[in-house]
């Protein structure tokens, strides 16, 4: 749609560099670089619903939380795409809710596949006392808590393995799934 949509876009611009306009030719180039940059993804890497999903989050809390990515997965793995969205967006929507309870806004992500393994790290701050049931972290809210549950079946599913760590005010997530 939006490449149909350039050739009206180009059309103006030429109207304006005809009339000389060349001030409202930056700003109507800046509203259309914007209006991109609000439907496109960011590519982080090869895998389309991975960018998407860290694009929307990305996105959505650019004001407020700084995701430091290191991302590096192909196009194709052998885990669904309903797994990877919930194991990834539970994890992020965890990390997000915690950090921007802190001063410092940064949230650490390396995903990457390593041999026949795909591997996980995200690290945020945290703020607040951690309890720890069974292994996981738990949470004393209401209707809380499922994401980690989520997170943990899924691992389990792939027969894979995952860490719940809370070091010096340092949340990690560690995940290794065989593909």
């Amino acid at each position: 749609t939006y490449r149909h949509d350039m050739r009206h876009h180009l059309s103006y611009i030429q109207a304006l560099v005809s009339s000389h306009s060349y001030d409202k030719i930056s700003e109507y180039i800046a509203s259309i670089q914007s209006d991109l940059d609000s439907i496109t993804p960011k590519k982080y890497c090869q895998n389309e619903l991975v960018n998407l999903i860290f694009s929307t989050y990305a996105l959505k809390y650019k004001d407020n939380i700084v995701l430091d990515t290191q991302i590096n997965l192909p196009e194709q793995i052998t885990i669904t795409d309903s797994h990877l969205c919930v194991l990834l967006s539970n994890a992020l929507e965890n990390a997000i809710n915690s950090t921007i309870k802190t001063s410092d806004r940064a949230v650490i992500i390396k995903l990457t596949t390593r041999g026949s393994s795909l591997m996980l790290l995200i690290s945020n701050p945290y703020s607040h006392e951690i309890i720890w049931k069974n292994g996981l972290p738990s949470s004393l809210e209401p209707s809380h808590g499922y994401g980690v549950k989520s997170i943990a079946a899924i691992v389990d599913f792939y027969n894979g393995q995952y860490e719940f760590s809370a070091e010096n005010n340092i949340f990690t997530l560690r995940v290794l799934l065989p593909l």
